[in-house]
């Protein structure tokens, strides 16, 4: 019995050509998926969209950005060549930043690794390098690193919020003589945490993004005086596994055989091995008591009718 072909819906073209705008909407052309966006003025001309909740992170770390400028999501398409077939490839992100134009390729670190994406993402970058476009890829393990990442998720929030004029004044009056810690900024200059927060997410005073972002231990400055802002630049070069990604974008596969190896499991627990723990799962600590015979489970699903855990849970508590 002959199969159908499988029939995929192509990106639909805007009804008016204008200059910069995406060569596709994710909300459109992959419907299916979990799709968003966000504008911000000044920085997105078009809704900067994303597909996936990596490149949703991606897109809060770039907002945050003090040396990005532009940020344009599907805006370009461009050939490359995998197994003598001609290809053609659409970055998430174009972003102008330490350099224009950059291309970011935003991916998880386990899927990127694989044999097969090696070949495909290796090629694109290959291909890119030829033309002379700036290229990067981007990965959630990056994402990840702290103390950056629970800072990004928080200020994310207030990156399209405005703050009253004189309360703006007063913050840059106040930090003109020097940097304050947020509590003090906030008691010198009667503001809000709210505005020290959004004056932070809108790139209008700085910190220390390598110690964890809090009201009490956090100091502000205006910007290079002395803290400078999130950088894009730095965000490529951070982790243990941005060499590799650098080689790759390169357009060549990485040289570092165990750093690849350890990139396709850098999720997994590092716990130490134990002889519990190596053969039975992780060990989380010891059980309460043993249960008694009437509080264990039936394996029978006909016997296990009517029967709350929740009971089990109960009389466990009950007999510590």
């Amino acid at each position: 019995m002959a199969t159908k072909k499988r029939k995929f819906r192509k990106s639909p073209k805007p009804l008016v050509e204008v200059p910069g705008a995406p060569i596709r909407h994710l909300a459109e052309c992959s419907p299916h998926r979990t799709t968003g966006g966000r504008f911000v003025e000044g920085i997105t001309q078009f809704d900067a969209e994303y597909e996936s909740h990596i490149e949703s992170g991606v897109l809060n770390h770039l907002l945050l950005c003090h040396d990005v400028r532009a940020i344009t999501s599907q805006a370009s398409e461009e050939p490359y060549s995998l197994e003598g077939k001609i290809r053609h490839h659409i970055p998430d992100f174009t972003v102008d930043a330490f350099v224009d134009g950059l291309r970011l390729e935003v991916k998880s670190l386990t899927f990127l690794v694989r044999e097969d994406s090696l070949d495909k993402y290796v090629a694109i970058a290959r291909a890119y390098r030829e033309r002379q476009i700036p290229f990067a890829f981007l990965v959630d393990a990056q994402l990840a690193e702290e103390p950056r990442s629970s800072s990004v998720k928080l200020l994310s929030r207030y990156v399209t919020s405005r703050v009253p004029a004189n309360n703006v004044a007063r913050i840059t009056e106040t930090l003109t003589a020097g940097p304050l810690s947020i509590l003090d900024l906030m008691t010198r200059a009667s503001v809000e945490l709210v505005d020290v927060w959004s004056m932070i997410a809108t790139r209008k005073i700085c910190f220390d993004w390598s110690i964890p972002l809090h009201p009490r231990t956090t100091v502000v400055s205006l910007p290079a005086q002395p803290f400078g802002g999130l950088a894009l630049e730095s965000i490529i070069g951070s982790g243990r596994y941005s060499g590799l990604l650098a080689e790759m974008a390169m357009g060549r596969r990485p040289a570092n055989k165990p750093l690849l190896a350890d990139a396709a499991t850098w999720r997994r627990s590092r716990q130490p091995v134990s002889p519990r723990g190596f053969f039975g799962g992780a060990v989380l600590g010891a059980p309460l008591r043993s249960l008694t015979e009437e509080e264990r489970l039936f394996r029978n699903a006909y016997h296990r009718g009517g029967f709350s855990l929740g009971q089990v849970a109960g009389s466990i508590d009950a007999g510590k």
